[in-house]
C-alpha cells in the first residue's frame, strides 16, 4: 500500500482502535480520509461512536469459503449473507453504499443487489 498511494498523500496503517481513537479527538477533522476495513462491521462501529461516513465503497472483497453463504455483488465483490443486516444499518445511517472495483468500473449502488 505504501507504494501505491500518490505521492503527497500521508499514509497510516493503523489498528481499529488508534483509528477509533483519533476520529472521537478529532485528529482527522480537517482531513479527507480513506479508510480500508476487510469487515463492514468497523464502519458501523465508528458510526456508533459520532464518526459521519457519507460513502462507502465496497471494492474487492475475498472470496466466501466453500459452503459459506454469499451474494456476488460484482466481479471481484461478495457479500456474506450475515453481513447483509451490517450493511442496512449502515445505509441506516445515512451512508451511500457503493459497488466498485476501480475507478474505471461502473458505480452501482448496493441497493441493486440487495435490500437495504
Amino acid at each position: 500500500m505504501r507504494m501505491a498511494k500518490p505521492a503527497g498523500v500521508a499514509l497510516s496503517i493503523i489498528s481499529e482502535q488508534t483509528a477509533r481513537d483519533h476520529f472521537r479527538e478529532g485528529k482527522y477533522d480537517d482531513h479527507t480520509v480513506f479508510v480500508i476495513v476487510r469487515d463492514p462491521r468497523i464502519i458501523l462501529r465508528l458510526e456508533e461512536d459520532g464518526q459521519k461516513v457519507p460513502r462507502l465503497t465496497i471494492g474487492g472483497t475475498v472470496s466466501p469459503q466453500e459452503g459459506q453463504a454469499a451474494i456476488q455483488v460484482s466481479r471481484r465483490a461478495y457479500l456474506l449473507d450475515a453481513d447483509v443486516p451490517v450493511y442496512s444499518s449502515i445505509a441506516a445511517n445515512g451512508t451511500s453504499i457503493n459497488v466498485q472495483y476501480v475507478p474505471a468500473d461502473k458505480d452501482e449502488l448496493l441497493d441493486k443487489f440487495i435490500n437495504l
